[in-house]
């Protein structure tokens, strides 16, 4: 069976119950899903573009940045019993509002 490997990490994503985004080395979102904008109540044209700071409670944000930064020049970040790789394992094409 010959499957388009973007179409199915498109459809995972898009069609996930959990907020699915993505934010680049700068921490501008460039991925934001339909469960995101439920969860966060920004629509995916508000995220998309916008700083993580649309979501992150400005008493949180230094420290939010330390770690984010922190964790983009080690490759991974430290959560609670996992460890969470920094690297996307499904890209999208370049059209990445849809």
């Amino acid at each position: 069976m010959d499957v388009d490997r973007q179409w199915l990490c498109r459809r995972i994503v898009e069609d996930a119950g959990e907020a699915v985004m993505f934010a680049d080395l700068e921490g501008t979102i460039r991925l934001w899903n339909d469960a995101a904008e439920r969860i966060f109540g920004f629509s995916r044209e508000e995220a998309v573009g916008s700083s993580l700071d649309i979501i992150v409670p400005e008493e949180f944000r230094d420290p939010h940045w330390d770690g984010y930064f922190d964790a983009i020049e080690a490759g991974e970040t430290r959560a609670p019993d996992d460890r969470l790789t920094t690297a996307p394992r499904c890209t999208r094409t370049a059209d990445a509002s849809r």
